[in-house]
């Protein structure tokens, strides 16, 4: 019998993997650049990144904010001008 170190994170992504389907819109953005996936993120891990990054023009970012108001959108494409595609855009 083989005994396996179970990791729970390892297991979702796994299940992850067996069910992903590409978003084009994100495939087409990333190309072959690496890229940094940031979620549920607020306005000082925001800064963290952008501080973080600026040294990497070939970077791409996507960033899953928590907050997803107007005004932290807007905030958002001020502070990654280089990075301001929107996939979706939140409505009231």
């Amino acid at each position: 019998m083989q005994l396996l170190q179970v990791i729970p994170g390892l297991i979702v992504c796994q299940k992850l993997l067996r069910t992903f389907t590409p978003i084009e819109e994100i495939e087409k953005f990333c190309g072959s650049s690496p890229v940094l996936v940031a979620g549920s993120t607020w306005p000082e891990d925001e800064k963290l990144i952008k501080d973080a990054t600026a040294n990497f023009p070939d970077l791409k970012i996507i960033i899953a904010p928590h907050e997803i108001h107007k005004e932290h959108i807007d905030q958002l494409k001020i502070n990654f001008p280089r990075c301001s595609a929107l996939l979706t855009t939140h409505s009231s």
